[in-house]
Protein backbone atom coordinates (compact mmCIF):
# COMPACT_ATOMS: atom_id res chain seq x y z
CA UNK A 1 0.00 0.00 0.00
CA UNK A 2 1.21 3.45 -0.83
CA UNK A 3 -0.97 5.06 1.82
CA UNK A 4 -2.28 4.19 5.25
CA UNK A 5 -5.47 2.11 5.01
CA UNK A 6 -8.73 4.00 4.64
CA UNK A 7 -12.08 2.79 5.93
CA UNK A 8 -12.88 1.52 2.44
CA UNK A 9 -9.65 -0.48 2.28
CA UNK A 10 -10.40 -1.97 5.71
CA UNK A 11 -13.85 -2.99 4.53
CA UNK A 12 -12.44 -4.55 1.36
CA UNK A 13 -9.87 -6.55 3.32
CA UNK A 14 -12.56 -7.73 5.74
CA UNK A 15 -14.86 -8.63 2.86
CA UNK A 16 -12.05 -10.69 1.35
CA UNK A 17 -12.09 -12.84 4.49
CA UNK A 18 -15.43 -14.24 3.37
CA UNK A 19 -14.36 -15.41 -0.10
CA UNK A 20 -14.78 -19.12 -0.74
CA UNK A 21 -11.44 -19.37 -2.58
CA UNK A 22 -9.02 -19.06 0.34
CA UNK A 23 -6.01 -18.88 -2.00
CA UNK A 24 -6.86 -15.26 -2.82
CA UNK A 25 -7.76 -14.15 0.69
CA UNK A 26 -5.53 -11.60 2.37
CA UNK A 27 -4.31 -12.87 5.74
CA UNK A 28 -5.74 -10.22 8.06
CA UNK A 29 -3.00 -10.48 10.70
CA UNK A 30 -0.25 -10.27 8.09
CA UNK A 31 -1.92 -7.34 6.34
CA UNK A 32 -2.36 -5.43 9.59
CA UNK A 33 1.27 -6.04 10.54
CA UNK A 34 2.46 -4.88 7.14
CA UNK A 35 0.45 -1.65 7.03
CA UNK A 36 1.40 -0.82 10.61
CA UNK A 37 5.09 -1.42 9.89
CA UNK A 38 4.96 0.70 6.72
CA UNK A 39 2.72 3.55 7.84
CA UNK A 40 3.09 3.46 11.65
CA UNK A 41 1.01 6.11 13.44
CA UNK A 42 -1.08 7.06 10.41
CA UNK A 43 -2.13 3.44 9.84
CA UNK A 44 -2.75 2.88 13.54
CA UNK A 45 -4.89 6.01 13.79
CA UNK A 46 -6.96 4.94 10.76
CA UNK A 47 -7.40 1.40 12.12
CA UNK A 48 -8.40 2.76 15.54
CA UNK A 49 -10.90 5.09 13.88
CA UNK A 50 -12.32 2.24 11.80
CA UNK A 51 -13.02 0.14 14.89
CA UNK A 52 -13.99 3.01 17.17
CA UNK A 53 -16.69 4.05 14.70
CA UNK A 54 -18.31 0.67 15.40
CA UNK A 55 -18.55 1.44 19.14
CA UNK A 56 -19.08 5.18 19.46
CA UNK A 57 -21.72 7.64 18.30
CA UNK A 58 -20.74 10.81 16.50
CA UNK A 59 -21.05 12.69 19.80
CA UNK A 60 -18.45 10.45 21.42
CA UNK A 61 -20.95 8.47 23.48
CA UNK A 62 -21.04 4.67 23.45
CA UNK A 63 -23.54 3.35 20.95
CA UNK A 64 -26.82 2.17 22.37
CA UNK A 65 -28.73 -0.87 21.24
CA UNK A 66 -30.92 1.48 19.19
CA UNK A 67 -28.16 2.38 16.77
CA UNK A 68 -26.40 -0.35 14.86
CA UNK A 69 -22.71 -0.01 13.95
CA UNK A 70 -21.66 -0.20 10.32
CA UNK A 71 -22.15 -3.84 9.35
CA UNK A 72 -19.35 -6.32 8.90
CA UNK A 73 -19.83 -9.17 6.47
CA UNK A 74 -22.28 -11.52 8.17
CA UNK A 75 -19.89 -14.47 8.26
CA UNK A 76 -17.30 -12.56 10.32
CA UNK A 77 -17.33 -12.43 14.10
CA UNK A 78 -16.92 -8.86 15.37
CA UNK A 79 -15.14 -9.99 18.56
CA UNK A 80 -12.60 -11.97 16.52
CA UNK A 81 -11.98 -9.01 14.23
CA UNK A 82 -11.52 -6.71 17.24
CA UNK A 83 -9.11 -9.14 18.83
CA UNK A 84 -7.07 -9.41 15.62
CA UNK A 85 -6.94 -5.61 15.16
CA UNK A 86 -6.03 -5.00 18.82
CA UNK A 87 -3.30 -7.64 18.80
CA UNK A 88 -1.73 -6.06 15.72
CA UNK A 89 -2.07 -2.53 17.14
CA UNK A 90 -0.47 -3.57 20.42
CA UNK A 91 2.44 -5.22 18.60
CA UNK A 92 3.00 -2.30 16.23
CA UNK A 93 6.51 -0.86 16.49
CA UNK A 94 7.28 2.78 17.15
CA UNK A 95 3.82 4.24 17.81
CA UNK A 96 3.66 7.67 19.37
CA UNK A 97 2.33 8.16 22.89
CA UNK A 98 -0.84 9.72 21.51
CA UNK A 99 -1.52 6.79 19.20
CA UNK A 100 -0.78 4.33 22.01
CA UNK A 101 -3.32 6.19 24.16
CA UNK A 102 -5.91 5.89 21.40
CA UNK A 103 -5.25 2.14 21.15
CA UNK A 104 -5.76 1.79 24.93
CA UNK A 105 -9.05 3.70 24.73
CA UNK A 106 -10.14 1.45 21.86
CA UNK A 107 -9.33 -1.62 23.96
CA UNK A 108 -11.60 -0.34 26.72
CA UNK A 109 -14.45 0.26 24.26
CA UNK A 110 -13.97 -3.16 22.68
CA UNK A 111 -13.98 -4.86 26.11
CA UNK A 112 -17.17 -3.05 27.06
CA UNK A 113 -18.84 -4.36 23.93
CA UNK A 114 -17.16 -7.78 24.00
CA UNK A 115 -16.28 -8.66 27.63
CA UNK A 116 -14.63 -11.91 26.51
CA UNK A 117 -11.74 -9.89 25.02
Amino acid sequence: LKEAPSELVCRIVLASQTLPNKENVVNLSDWLGKVLAEHKDRAAENLVHFLRSRFMSETGQPLTTFRQPPPLPSSLDEADICQTFLLALNQAPELSQETTRQVRELEILAQQRHPQL
